[in-house]
């Protein structure tokens, strides 16, 4: 007769995942991005009011006022010296006497070089000061003859020495309104 099998002691009770608690998730990533982005979204509206705030503050510009007889008397000593370095063909003082005008005659932007003042000029105007700038950086010495600056200066300047546009004001301009 055969042995009879064995049969398998009955096992203990083995707990199913379901049947076990589950171990605590972290709930902190959860409850950190509504925080987060609330504090985005106040930054990036403070921002938009600030941005606002400030564009109303600008003050706007108006064009400016004549000058006074004082600063007339300022440009035409300027513009003496300018006279007295190109007709002496003294480049050095031609710049500085240029650069003086400009500063003067340009309050709101002043010009810290010889083409910052020729972009703001005609271009004959312009041609004979980039031919000063050339003549003081080149490398070998050039005889620079100012009195062709001078001229162009003294055509741009006028008889009265402001120009003729400046003298009608914005004349040159159509009214906007005809009446």
């Amino acid at each position: 007769v055969p042995p009879a099998p064995a049969k398998a002691a009955p096992q203990a009770a083995v707990p199913t995942p379901s049947a076990s608690p589950a171990p605590p998730q972290p709930q902190s990533s959860a409850k950190t991005w509504p925080w987060l982005a609330l504090l985005l979204g106040i930054g990036w509206a403070a921002t938009l009011v600030i941005w606002w705030w400030r564009a109303r503050r600008v003050p706007v510009r108006t064009a400016a006022p004549p000058p006074s007889e004082e600063e007339a008397s300022s440009l035409r000593r300027l513009e003496k010296a300018l006279q007295t370095a190109c007709l002496a063909d003294d480049a050095a003082g031609a710049k500085g006497a240029v650069l003086a005008w400009a500063r003067r005659r340009w309050p709101e932007q002043p010009s810290i070089s010889l083409t910052a003042v020729a972009r703001r000029c005609p271009p004959a105007l312009a041609d004979a000061l980039l031919e000063l700038d050339r003549a003081l950086y080149a490398q070998a010495e050039a005889g620079w003859q100012g009195k062709a600056l001078w001229r162009q200066f003294a055509a741009y300047r006028g008889a009265k020495g402001v120009r003729s546009e400046e003298r009608q004001g914005d004349a040159g301009l159509e009214p906007l309104y005809r009446s």
